[in-house]
């Protein structure tokens, strides 16, 4: 697989696990959704972060997969589908992804989703003093 490839597999992998804060799916395959959405979780020790730039551990990511949406989700089959992005542009040399994210995507508190969180998100990711591995 090219360099370019494994780079952009794994932007895709991280954007998964990207906004742990976002709101709720527009849809769902049981009908609509319940005004109050409840997640109980039992976990045998205590919960790492949820601090999705420096989690390395297994219950912080279970935790950040339930909880949040990013760029893609792991659907039916363990799929690979369509989460906050819309759709996805890739440039000829595999070196830029251009998403566009769906307009109803929303945070917890109910603000829009935008482009310039997915920026702060990396480039507070890559900062040294982040602490992200």
């Amino acid at each position: 697989m090219k360099l370019g490839k494994k780079f952009g597999l794994g932007i895709v992998v991280a954007s998964c696990l990207l906004l742990a804060a976002c709101g709720k799916s527009a849809s769902s395959s049981a009908g609509n959704l319940a005004d109050k959405q409840v997640i109980n979780w039992d976990e045998p020790s205590e919960l790492p972060t949820m601090n999705i730039s420096t989690a390395t551990d297994t219950i912080s990511f279970d935790m950040l997969n339930n909880t949040g949406e990013g760029l893609y989700r792991i659907g039916k089959k363990s799929k690979i589908e369509p989460g906050i992005a819309k759709t996805t542009k890739v440039s000829n040399n595999g070196l830029k992804y251009t998403f566009t994210l769906r307009k109803n995507a929303k945070w917890s508190n109910g603000d829009q989703v935008t482009a310039k969180d997915f920026v702060y998100s990396w480039q507070r990711t890559v900062k040294p003093a982040t602490g992200a591995e």
